[in-house]
C-alpha cells in the first residue's frame, strides 16, 4: 500500500480526476467515479479502482479495504472533486463496467431513451433486485453521471448493462426474444401476461413514450392497470413491471 499526499489544486494528477465530472473526459478514459464508504466496499467485490480518494479523517477506513495507492486530500480538494454538496470523505475511481454486445438469452429491460439519471439509476437498482439486466439505447442519460451512480447504490457493479450503438440492433434479438413495449392504450394488462424466459419489456422515454423505431420491433404491447391516471412514473412502472416478470 502507498499513501500519497496531493496539497494544491494544481496537482496535475488533481486536475486529470476533476475531469471526471465531466462525460467527455469520463469516456475518453472510460473511468467514472463512486463516492462514499459503503459504496467503495460493495464496488470492491467487482472491480479495482484505478484511483481512490480520501481525507485524512477517513484515512483509516479506508486503508482497511484498499489494498493499492491511496490519494489523500484535503477536505476543500475533496469538494471540488465531489459531485455532492455533502462530501462522505472518498472518491473511488473505476473503469467502466457496461458492455456492447447483445445477449443471448435472458430477461432484460430496455430503457428507451431515458433521460432522468435518478429514473435511470433506480431502474438499474430494480434490475439488480430482481436478477435482471437492462440495456438502453444510445440517447439515454450517461449512466455513468455521477447523479445515476448514486441512485443505483452499487448495483451497476452487479446487473448486466448493454449500451446499444444503434436502435437498429434490436432486429438481432427478434425471434429469439420476446420483445413486450409499454403503452396505455391497445395493450393488454400485465397482471395476466405472460411473460417468457427470453423477454425484454421496453420503457419510454418520460415524455413520448416509446418510440416508433422499436414499437416496430415489438412482439406484443402491456399496460399496468391503473384507476385515476393514465401512467406512473417510468421508475415506478418499470420495477412493477420487474415484478410481474419474476411472478
Amino acid at each position: 500500500m502507498e499513501i500519497k499526499y496531493i496539497d494544491s489544486k494544481s496537482n496535475k494528477l488533481f486536475k486529470y480526476l476533476k475531469n471526471f465530472k465531466k462525460k467527455k473526459y469520463r469516456y475518453e478514459a472510460r473511468c467514472f467515479m463512486i463516492e462514499g464508504i459503503v459504496v467503495l466496499k460493495e464496488a470492491l467485490s467487482y472491480s479495482t479502482p484505478l484511483y481512490t480518494v480520501t481525507t485524512e479523517a477517513m484515512l483509516d477506513q479506508v486503508r482497511a479495504v484498499i489494498d493499492g495507492t491511496i490519494l489523500v486530500v484535503s477536505e476543500a480538494l475533496l469538494n471540488e472533486l465531489s459531485d455532492t454538496q455533502s462530501p462522505q470523505g472518498v472518491i473511488a475511481y473505476f473503469p467502466f463496467v457496461h458492455t456492447s454486445e447483445l445477449p443471448s438469452s435472458g430477461r432484460f429491460i430496455l430503457l428507451d431513451d431515458i433521460q432522468d439519471p435518478g429514473n435511470a439509476g433506480g431502474l438499474i437498482r430494480s434490475a439488480d433486485g430482481f436478477n435482471m439486466g437492462v440495456i438502453m439505447t444510445p440517447a439515454c442519460v450517461d449512466i455513468y453521471n455521477p447523479k445515476t451512480v448514486r441512485s443505483t447504490m452499487a448495483s451497476i457493479f452487479r446487473t448486466p448493462l448493454i449500451i446499444l450503438k444503434s436502435k437498429r440492433e434490436l432486429a438481432a434479438l427478434k425471434g429469439r426474444f420476446d420483445i413486450v413495449v409499454t403503452d396505455v392504450v391497445d395493450a393488454e394488462s400485465s397482471v395476466d401476461f405472460p411473460f417468457k424466459k427470453d423477454t425484454v419489456v421496453v420503457l419510454g422515454n418520460e415524455a413520448g413514450g416509446v418510440s416508433d423505431d422499436i414499437k416496430a420491433y415489438a412482439d406484443a404491447t402491456v399496460r399496468i392497470p391503473t384507476e385515476g391516471i393514465d401512467s406512473l412514473n417510468v421508475n415506478v412502472a418499470g420495477s412493477i413491471l420487474m415484478y410481474e416478470m419474476q411472478r
